[in-house]
């Protein structure tokens, strides 16, 4: 009998049994390469008119030739100037010359109208604005005839 400690005898075990196979290092997966940046498209540019002979008007490359400069009124301290009426969108131009507060909104920038909306304005000034609105424009006054509407 041969006098080995168990802890001897566990370690010569260790010793003589087969090594475990090691698992070669493992390489973390690479990135697919970066696509080359492309720049953006240019953005197109509308299409230019191409006049033709077929057409009796071409609004495509009509040209405003009467051109007035911008009505402005001062109310409360503040300057606000209204855009000229052939400008607005003939879907809503009646609409703007027969109601007030949507020819305001149609005529003045945003952050103006914002404004003029909140304050208090007589109806005597509104018209007297409107009034003077509709001459600065050539337009004729409200109920008057011979004035264009546009």
């Amino acid at each position: 009998m041969t006098s080995e400690t168990p802890t001897t005898a566990a370690a010569a075990a260790v010793e003589s049994a087969p090594a475990a196979p090691v698992a070669a290092p493992v390489e973390a997966p690479q990135a697919a390469p970066a696509a080359p940046a492309t720049p953006p498209a240019p953005a197109e540019e509308a299409p230019k008119p191409v006049p033709t002979e077929d057409v009796d008007l071409d609004l495509d490359t009509l040209e405003r030739e009467d051109t007035k400069g911008p009505f402005r009124v001062r109310h409360a301290g503040r300057l606000y100037t209204f855009t000229d009426p052939r400008e607005v969108d003939f879907k809503v131009l009646f609409e703007v010359l027969s109601n007030p507060v949507t020819w305001m909104k149609e005529c003045l920038p945003e952050d103006d109208f914002n404004t003029i909306i909140q304050t208090v304005l007589p109806s005597w000034k509104l018209e007297a604005m409107l009034s003077g609105y509709r001459k600065h424009y050539g337009m004729g006054d409200v109920g008057e005839s011979g004035g264009s509407l546009i």
